[in-house]
């Protein structure tokens, strides 16, 4: 049948749907137009008399597409080369090194006007669908797995037109498609204001550190310092002096660090401080040294300054030799706003100036002991923690509520999609 799944699969996928449903072949509802090779005479200057812009697989990502700064613009052979792209059109990764890539897809929001690579096709569908019905089956699950049994070579995974012309999937009344692809629509669209939402506390948090980290909180004059103007009743201290660099290594097969949590820098979120993705060492079956962190104390990874990557644990646990735990002595430095200034653009300056430049760059004990630290008086520093700890607290609410948005959108995604949740008593509501 064209489904690339076995007989009793594709039978129980067909026949388990509501009576009134049939099923639908993308080839009958549509055409698909492959994109065409260019010369590689390209740039990224907008402005370049000749040339156009050009879609790409690296353009297509979780059912976005990137765009601006992403976009090459390539010199266009003939007047055919520039296209329309109509709005709900479907954009389909059609090759790539990555068997990740392959299959991946977005769907117009407005017309477009440019070109697409030849590791890029077009879905453009007839008048007999809802476009944004056909939008979201290209993002179900069955039919991604479809389509990376079907992509076939050697260094590069290719998925030639029958592939996709040919896969069958359910298909409701045409009234019914429009509700089922408002539902999906109006939750993509609730998490699209929360990720909004997101970027713009992100920036505001950002003013906020540079603001904070150059004038404080209580408006009082400045002065002239080794980093620049601070207030005045700051100080500039060396970091050798006012923080303590863990040393000695531990066995992380020995207990308890066996059961203990393993941070790496791939644990730590860049320029954010989020904790992702650990385990413990048991389970990681790490046996290189380790070094021991105690609750609350603050880890920096060495590797790649410019990553800007620090992490406040809550637990103890043990990390890599490529990340240092720090423990800010009391009488200079309440932790949480240590924590804030190591992700500052200050601190980070001041990193980066040191890094090694041969192999891969990292900072070492000595080159990070010799930054130089802003030293508010204690009272200001907690004042100043809270305030950007609660950034950090809306930040991780709102990323919750996007999450959540995501698990949502799949959840409904997969029952609308296969008749198992009805949008039937949506249909009167979306004719009004």
């Amino acid at each position: 049948m064209g489904f690339g799944y076995s007989y009793r699969e594709t039978k129980m996928y067909i026949t388990d749907l509501p009576a009134h449903w049939k099923v639908g072949r993308f080839g009958e509802l549509g055409n698909l137009v492959r994109g065409v090779t260019y010369k590689r005479h390209e740039t990224t200057d907008t402005s370049s008399p000749g040339y156009l812009p050009i879609l790409r697989a690296t353009n297509i990502q979780d059912r976005q597409l990137l765009l601006e700064e992403e976009l090459v613009y390539v010199k266009g052979e003939k007047v055919s080369d520039l296209q329309l792209l109509r709005r709900g059109d479907v954009i389909i990764a059609m090759s790539s090194g990555s068997k990740s890539v392959v299959g991946k897809s977005v769907q117009l929001n407005t017309e477009w006007k440019g070109s697409f690579g030849a590791f890029c096709a077009v879905f453009r569908h007839n008048s007999t669908v809802e476009p944004f019905f056909i939008g979201h089956i290209f993002q179900t699950k069955r039919y991604r797995e479809h389509l990376l049994r079907e992509a076939r070579g050697t260094n590069i995974n290719n998925l030639s037109k029958n592939h996709i012309l040919d896969y069958q999937f359910p298909l409701p009344p045409l009234p019914e498609q429009r509700a089922i692809a408002r539902i999906l629509q109006t939750i993509q669209e609730a998490k699209a204001a929360r990720q909004r939402e997101l970027a713009l506390e992100r920036e505001r948090k950002a003013a906020l550190m540079d603001h904070l980290f150059s004038y404080g909180t209580k408006d009082e004059p400045r002065k002239q310092t080794e980093i620049g103007e601070i207030p005045e009743s700051w100080k500039v201290v060396k970091f050798a002096k006012t923080v303590k660099i863990a040393g000695g290594q531990v066995d992380p097969r020995q207990e308890p660090y066996r059961s203990m949590i393993h941070v790496g820098p791939e644990n730590i979120e860049s320029g954010t401080g989020k904790l992702v993705a650990t385990n413990t060492n048991a389970d990681l079956k790490i046996r290189s040294g380790n070094y021991y962190f105690a609750a609350g104390e603050i880890l920096y990874s060495k590797i790649r300054p410019y990553l800007n990557k620090a992490a406040l644990p809550y637990f103890e646990g043990t990390c890599s030799a490529d990340v240092y735990p720090l423990r800010p002595y009391k009488e200079h430095f309440e932790r949480k706003f240590l924590f804030q200034f190591l992700l500052s653009r200050p601190f980070n300056i001041q990193a980066i100036s040191h890094q090694n430049r041969t192999g891969i760059p990292k900072i070492n004990r000595v080159q990070l002991g010799s930054i130089f630290l802003l030293e508010p008086p204690l009272p200001e520093q907690v004042q100043i923690a809270e305030i950007l700890q609660a950034c950090d607290t809306k930040i991780a609410a709102l990323e919750g509520e996007a999450e959540r948005l995501d698990e949502l959108f799949h959840a409904m995604l997969d029952e609308l999609m296969t008749g198992k949740r009805s949008a039937v008593s949506l249909i009167d509501i979306e004719s009004v």
